[in-house]
């Protein structure tokens, strides 16, 4: 925390950096962890002399968003009144949260590499419906990059991208689940 106190511009809080699949937690261990990590920094912020109610802006919780659209939708809405009701229980003004969507590697099976394309697309697709404000598709080749497919499987995931901005149009529409 300290690392950043002279310069509170280039100050970002990350919630969240772990996939909780790969802890063996389930969706509500996830958030609840979350919520630990919060109570953490807070008591941090309410002990050193760091302005808690400057700082709360400059928050990003990153989630890991699988192939269960439907369930990573919930759990992406759910996320955003999980924090409300955060900020209240500690008496805090709202403040928006910034949610980053991150597609899951950790229920890849030992299949051909291209077999993920379909379980990433999916996971994409979840964010963007589920209200995530930042969406990072993963390389369907993992996290451990083969040099050579390098630039194929990067392709892959921006290609990804652009399917659900261009084909599907998600970009028009500020909360598609939202009616």
């Amino acid at each position: 925390y300290e690392r950043f106190a002279n310069a509170p511009k280039l100050r970002i809080w990350t919630i969240g950096g772990d996939d909780y699949r790969e802890t063996g937690k389930n969706r509500v261990e996830a958030m609840a962890s979350l919520c630990q990590s919060m109570d953490h920094w807070l008591s941090w912020a309410n002990s050193s002399d760091a302005d808690a109610l400057g700082e709360l802006s400059r928050f990003v919780w990153r989630w890991w968003s699988s192939a269960d659209a439907l369930e990573e939708i919930a759990a992406l809405r759910a996320l955003r009144g999980l924090w409300s009701r955060w900020l209240d229980h500690h008496d805090l003004p709202f403040v928006p949260i910034w949610i980053d969507a991150v597609t899951s590697t950790a229920t890849f099976r030992n299949e051909l590499a291209t077999d993920h394309l379909i379980d990433l697309t999916a996971a994409t697709y979840a964010s963007v419906l589920g209200g995530a404000d930042g969406v990072e598709t993963l390389p369907h080749t993992g996290r451990e990059l083969d040099s050579a497919r390098i630039p194929a499987s990067l392709r892959w995931a921006r290609n990804i991208q652009h399917l659900m901005k261009e084909e599907a149009g998600l970009h028009r529409t500020f909360d598609p689940m939202g009616g």
